[in-house]
């Protein structure tokens, strides 16, 4: 009994590590407030991103851990899928905002996320197939090697898509001069005390990352250089 208990507090503690809160007065037209949820989202991401690598695959058929694990994967994919639902749902208010910028980085993030989901789909469905395999007869090892490129291929597209909708964030608090090739910062549109919490919070998120090197720290690290410029800022 006292096995089954600490399995399913075991559990209990990777479904609410952490607690989803929504804005409460989300801003979708101003680019401070915007950034500031996309950092909240970018946490809920890592969460999401460090949950699916908990998942183990079996040793083999006799694995006397199979039905452990495979519970385990479930609920890890669970608590991957609600981070994911919460990162969207900090984004989506953002999605429809008049800031051209905004609007697009929102929509960038939240393809990211929809792709991210299908791509723990299709992992799921692969370690489901190893774990009821009985011998390795059993295993579409040409399939799952197929697909497992195709993931890599996919992932690799997540990372850089990402990195994308951070960086075009930047620019809704930026004034930019000139066009195409010729276009450079010359000042940012929020204030100073707005640019020093901003870039404050961008800090916090790449120091939680350690030395993860994922790509919401690449994501951080974005961040924190552009805000680190030396540009003058608004006067409100």
């Amino acid at each position: 009994m006292t096995k089954v208990f600490l399995f399913l507090l075991g559990i209990a503690q990777v479904c609410f590590a952490q607690v989803c809160i929504p804005e409460v007065q989300p801003q979708p037209n101003n680019p401070y407030s915007y950034i500031r949820g996309e950092i909240k989202a970018l946490k809920w991401i890592r969460y999401a991103l460090t949950e699916m690598q908990k998942i183990q695959s079996p040793l083999d058929g006799n694995d006397q851990e199979r039905l452990h694990k495979l519970v385990n994967m479930y609920t890890i994919a669970e608590a991957a899928s609600d981070d994911y639902s919460c990162a969207a749902l900090l984004l989506k208010n953002y999605k429809d905002s008049k800031d051209d910028t905004v609007a697009d980085s929102a929509q960038t993030l939240l393809k990211v996320i929809e792709t991210s989901t299908q791509i723990n789909t299709k992992l799921v469905g692969t370690m489901e197939a190893l774990y009821k395999a009985e011998k390795s007869e059993e295993i579409d090892q040409v399939g799952i090697a197929k697909m497992l490129a195709n993931v890599q291929s996919l992932q690799k597209d997540v990372r850089n898509l990402t990195m994308v909708g951070v960086k075009m964030s930047t620019f809704s608090v930026l004034r930019i001069q000139g066009e195409d090739d010729n276009a450079r910062p010359v000042a940012f549109t929020i204030s100073e005390k707005q640019r020093a919490a901003l870039l404050g919070e961008a800090q916090e998120l790449r120091a939680e990352g350690k030395d993860q090197n994922s790509v919401v720290d690449g994501c951080a690290d974005i961040l924190i250089s552009i805000l680190k410029s030396q540009l003058p800022t608004s006067d409100h």
